[in-house]
Order: structure tokens, then sequence, then C-alpha cells
């Protein structure tokens, strides 16, 4: 929970924080509907990662598996934003998403067995992206 508690407190804003929120709620809703209901005390405010690995743990997802697919739709997430910012188009977002496989199989194999004071944490992109436009980033996925 305390790594929970920090995953939603290195946000840049309110709204990335609002946005992670809501998609957790989500995830925990959905995993509510497949007849798992997160055991313990939530808060209503978990991030997206925490109701993540809760659903991993109720279907049983390897560990190397869920590492990956995290890392899979972080990336697609992004690509989804450039399609909506720069003119990239859906082709090369499609190509670089299929380039970027092999890269996320090896760091998700190289950060399997670190601590998690181990793995370097920065959002400095995501960080220039909201300057100035704190709203923005939450605006794209709401469309």
């Amino acid at each position: 929970m305390s790594l929970d508690k920090w995953i939603l407190s290195s946000k840049d804003s309110l709204e990335i924080r609002e946005q992670q929120i809501q998609m957790a709620k989500s995830l925990f809703d959905l995993t509510k509907e497949f007849g798992f209901e997160y055991p313990y005390e939530n808060n209503k405010k978990s991030s997206w990662s925490l109701a993540w690995s809760w659903a991993c743990y109720c279907f049983e997802i390897t560990k190397l598996e869920m590492v990956e697919n995290f890392f899979y739709a972080w990336s697609a997430n992004q690509l989804s934003a450039a399609l909506r910012i720069i003119p990239i188009g859906s082709t090369k977002a499609q190509l670089i998403q299929r380039d970027l496989l092999a890269i996320i199989s090896k760091v998700s194999k190289e950060i399997m067995d670190k601590e998690i004071d181990d793995i370097y944490f920065g959002n400095v992109g995501l960080a220039m992206a909201q300057q100035n436009h704190n709203d923005l980033y939450t605006k794209l996925f709401r469309n």
C-alpha cells in the first residue's frame, strides 16, 4: 500500500492522479465482475498499477507476463497520445510498437529480480508534456 501511495504521489498534477484513480476503479470493478473482489480495504484512491497487479494475480498471470504486458500497455498508451499530438500516423505507431517488443522483453527480464529501490523511476517526458497543459493529457484519453 505504501508503494501504491508513492506511485500516486509521483504524478505531477491532480489531473494525472485522478486519471490513475479512475483507471484503477474501472479495473477493480471489472475484476469484481469476474468474481474477484479486492479483499483489502480500498480507500478508493488506488493507482492503476495496484489494480493491474490485482487483476494479474486474479487471473494467474505470471510475473514476467505481468511486467511485459504492463510495459506494452504503457507504450501503447503513449503512442495513442502521440497520434493525437504529432502527425506520425497509425501505421508508424504500429511499427514503433512492434519495434519495442524486443526492448520490452529485454527490460522486463532485467528488472524481474531487482528491488524496487534499484529501479530508476523518471517521468521527464510526462512532466514536460504537462507544463501549462495540466489537463491536456487526461483529455486525450477521455476522448
